[in-house]
C-alpha cells in the first residue's frame, strides 16, 4: 500500500493514513504513544531514586493509579477504561463473568462439580470486588466532582448577593444624595423667601416713614401759611 498506509505501533497492522485506531488490535494511536512515553518517564523516575525513595514512589503510586487487569498498565483511578489497549474496565469484567460460565461448562465433564463452584464462586468473588472497586473509584470523583460543581454555584451565588449589596448600597447612597440636595435647595428657597419678605418689610416701613415726613412737612408749612 506504499505511502497509502500507516504501522501501528503496538501490533505493527498497516492502517489507512486516515485511521486513528487501529483496525487489528483497537488501540488509538495518540493515547498509546502518550502512554508510552507515561511508562518511559515511569522507568526513567525509577532509575534515577534511591531504593528508599522509590519504596516510597511505589507507596504513592499504588495509592493514586489503578492496573488494568488486560495490559497491566496503572491508569488514574477514576479512569473507566485503559489508556493503553483501551478496554473498557466494567466491560471487560462482564466479558470475564461470561468467559468463566462457559468455562464451567466445559470443566464439570473433566472436574469435580464442587471444586469447579467453589474455583468459580472465587473468580466471580475477585472479579466482583474489583469491579465494585471501580464502581467505588467511579462514585467517588463524581462526589468529587459534584462537590466542587455544588461550591463553584455557592461561590457564584455569593458573588451574586455581593454585587446586589453592593447596587443597594450605591441606589441608597443616590438616594441620600437627592434627598440632601433637595433639603438643600428647599432650605435655599426658604432662606431666599425669608431675604424678600425682610426686603418688602424695611421697604414698606421706609415708604411708611417717607410719608410721615411728608406729611409732617405738609403740617409745617400750613401752619407757617
Amino acid at each position: 500500500m506504499g505511502n497509502e498506509t500507516i504501522r501501528c505501533p503496538k501490533c505493527g497492522h498497516g492502517n489507512d493514513t486516515s485511521s486513528n485506531d487501529c483496525v487489528n488490535c483497537g488501540i488509538t494511536f495518540e493515547v498509546y504513544l502518550k502512554s508510552q512515553e507515561r511508562l518511559a518517564r515511569l522507568h526513567e523516575d525509577k532509575g534515577a531514586r534511591s531504593p528508599r525513595d522509590k519504596q516510597h514512589s511505589n507507596d504513592k503510586k499504588n495509592e493514586q493509579l489503578a492496573q488494568c487487569p488486560k495490559c497491566g498498565f496503572e491508569n488514574d483511578p477514576s479512569s473507566i477504561d485503559c489508556l493503553k489497549c483501551g478496554i473498557v474496565f466494567l466491560k471487560y469484567y462482564e466479558a470475564q463473568e461470561k468467559l468463566i460460565e462457559e468455562q464451567q461448562e466445559e470443566e464439570v465433564l473433566a472436574t469435580g462439580e464442587k471444586a469447579l463452584e467453589d474455583q468459580t464462586a472465587s473468580r466471580n468473588q475477585e472479579l466482583e470486588h474489583q469491579r465494585q472497586e471501580i464502581l467505588l473509584r467511579i462514585k467517588k470523583e463524581q462526589e468529587k466532582q459534584e462537590a466542587l460543581r455544588k461550591e463553584r454555584e455557592e461561590q457564584e451565588r455569593q458573588e451574586a448577593l455581593r454585587k446586589q449589596r453592593l447596587a443597594q448600597e450605591r441606589q441608597e447612597a443616590l438616594r441620600r444624595e437627592k434627598e440632601e440636595q433637595e433639603r438643600q435647595e428647599a432650605l435655599r428657597r426658604e432662606k431666599e423667601e425669608q431675604e424678600r419678605q425682610e426686603a418688602l418689610r424695611r421697604e414698606k416701613e421706609e415708604q411708611e416713614r417717607q410719608e410721615a415726613l411728608r406729611r409732617e412737612k405738609e403740617e409745617q408749612e400750613r401752619q407757617e401759611a
